[in-house]
């Protein structure tokens, strides 16, 4: 093979790679903006997990006491009954009836609150593993770096053992 030939063969490889090397690039940045962008929605996306944990658990205490409130309505209601058929209403049955009544709202109230903490946990968590996520996303930029190295590198390798066999 000619001298002319080798050299010509060698620069067209190289521009080969130069092109390859530019397209690398362009999926680099390509793929570092649509990491920083998930990661963007990702953040979002917990923010509004947490605001979520929150109003679970501000809806909780609402129900809790709306609970406590409709024993103590029942109660009154109790009390009123007890008390215009002339039965005391602070000994014997009536004053149990009317402790179960106060009790049945005390466990209502407390099972309101425990299951609007529990979806406010599940937000809670949902918020974290968007985090990771997001962090999972950012730590991906640097990786697409690699394929745009690793181009440059296997073309000089190309060139490198292309010439190398070549006998001039």
């Amino acid at each position: 093979m000619g001298a002319f030939s080798a050299i010509a063969g060698m620069a067209t490889m190289a521009v080969g790679t130069g092109v390859q090397m530019a397209a690398a690039k362009r999926q680099q940045e390509a793929d570092n903006l649509a990491r920083q962008w998930n990661a963007t929605m990702l953040r979002q996306d917990a923010e509004f997990s947490r605001i979520k944990a929150g109003q679970a658990r501000a809806i909780g205490d609402i129900e809790a006491a709306e609970r406590l409130r409709e024993a103590g309505i029942l109660r009154g209601e109790q009390r009123a009954g007890y008390g215009a058929s002339g039965v005391s209403v602070n000994t014997g049955s009536a004053a149990a009836i009317q402790a179960d009544t106060m009790a049945w709202g005390a466990y209502s109230a407390a099972k309101e609150k425990y299951n609007y903490d529990l979806q406010a946990f599940d937000y809670e968590q949902q918020a974290r593993n968007q985090d990771a996520q997001a962090s999972m996303q950012l730590a991906g930029i640097g990786s697409s770096n690699l394929n745009y190295y690793a181009t440059a590198i296997g073309g000089a390798t190309n060139i490198f053992n292309t010439a190398s066999s070549w006998k001039i």
